[in-house]
């Protein structure tokens, strides 16, 4: 059985800054999931760190071959969680899009919680526009539109834990959140 906290929240709501809180703090706890992706690399971005960055054929391979626990296309790129990036002895902690939540409720072997991380639209943008030195605006536009239809429906499990976490300072990121998390973990895995 596999014990998965899942970050969701529209591009720029701060779900990696919360991922880093999280495993910086409890190394010993969590176990980072490094999902696979086709689309390119931003800026910063690194292989086998923030993502496994593949081909379509090396994605499809996997599929092929049951390694991924779930998959999704999300703006026309491909999305994975491979099994080898899960570990049953700690909390496996990532971040997730709307429909790679469904696909991982529908599976007995993940017990999960929902972590939704909100922040209202104009810091969104800021953030998304100060990520770069030179941010790509049209992409940060069609992301921003292809949220709003993706999180029009916050896909609520009845079968999983959900925790909506709002996010407008440092302080709900840094020690706001990760400690309603840590008790959410404790009532619904029994551990953290």
């Amino acid at each position: 059985m596999y014990n998965i906290i899942a970050l969701i929240g529209k591009a720029g709501a701060g779900k990696d800054t919360l991922l880093r809180e999280l495993l910086s703090n409890h190394p010993e706890s969590l176990n980072e999931i490094i999902s696979c992706t086709t689309r390119p690399p931003r800026q910063g971005e690194i292989n086998g760190k923030n993502y496994h960055f593949m081909t379509e054929d090396e994605f499809f391979s996997l599929q092929a071959t049951n390694q991924l626990i779930e998959s999704t296309k999300f703006n026309n790129w491909y999305y994975g969680t491979p099994i080898s990036s899960l570990t049953e002895d700690k909390i496996n902690v990532g971040v997730f899009n709307p429909a790679g939540i469904r696909s991982l409720a529908s599976l007995e072997y993940v017990n999960l919680i929902i972590i939704y991380v909100y922040v209202d639209d104009k810091t969104r943008l800021i953030r998304q526009l100060n990520r770069e030195d030179y941010p790509n605006v049209p992409e940060i536009i069609r992301r921003y539109q292809a949220d709003e239809i993706d999180f029009q429906n916050i896909p609520l499990i009845s079968n999983s834990s959900f925790l909506f976490v709002p996010n407008k300072s440092k302080e709900d990121l840094h020690s706001v959140a990760p400690s309603l998390i840590k008790n959410k973990a404790i009532e619904v895995f029994g551990q953290w």
